[in-house]
């Protein structure tokens, strides 16, 4: 077994925003004093010979990274009940012959600023590093793969993703990993994204939510890539 530890770096060593010249900015006071709402304690600090590392069996640190621009270091913040909530849905679509290495992440950890400068919710769970939107992409065309196998790539793929998720973590014993599940179309990309997060409790959102645009910066990001 192979264990990577990551010595986290104070939030206090925020200066006006950011660390190192890294654009954080400031977190919102806790949702209706919320523990799941207070800001990190610290930060993973990110150079760019660390984006292959593993974080967990099928996931890597540079999956997460938000990509302000092309300096390092960078930093981001996880929670570990995603990662758990990531890896349990990976092995279920497995499972159920859905084949997938790893998931693409499209949206990861965000800082405060760049949320804010994309019209994000004020309370998004990808500050706080407990979110992440994917697609299932192993031909790594940037699309969602055909979920539903009848040939075609459209959004149902999308809604047969989200009900496969939401039949897993609705089932007893998976309690510990409840959250949101937020599918919507991203027009930039011309794909369906699934948002996930493990607030804790059951949230949903209809599906024709609207949900910022990504700029290029901030594209899917398979494993493979990292290798």
């Amino acid at each position: 077994m192979l264990l990577n530890i990551f010595v986290m770096t104070p939030a206090d060593s925020l200066v006006n925003g950011a660390i190192e010249g890294y654009r954080i900015g400031d977190y919102p006071p806790p949702l209706d004093d919320s523990p799941v709402y207070l800001p990190p304690d610290g930060f993973i600090r990110v150079t760019r010979d660390m984006l292959g590392v593993n974080l967990s069996p099928n996931f890597k640190l540079g999956q997460f990274v938000e990509q302000q621009d092309g300096r390092y270091p960078k930093y981001v913040v996880l929670r570990e009940r995603l990662l758990l909530k990531l890896e349990a849905f990976l092995e279920y679509l497995n499972e159920v012959e859905i084949s997938a290495e790893s998931l693409s992440v499209v949206r990861g950890y965000i800082t405060p600023v760049v949320n804010q400068r994309l019209g994000g919710m004020r309370d998004s769970r990808h500050i706080y590093g407990g979110a992440a939107t994917f697609i299932v992409d192993n031909d790594n065309d940037g699309r969602m793969d055909d979920i539903d196998r009848n040939g075609t790539l459209n959004r149902a793929d999308g809604v047969a993703l989200f009900d496969l998720a939401d039949e897993l973590f609705s089932r007893p014993g998976k309690e510990y990993l409840k959250g949101g599940l937020h599918l919507y179309d991203d027009a930039s990309l011309n794909t369906t994204l699934l948002m996930m997060d493990a607030r804790g409790f059951r949230k949903r959102w209809e599906n024709d939510s609207e949900v910022p645009e990504l700029p290029e910066s901030l594209r899917p990001k398979h494993k493979r890539q990292f290798e």
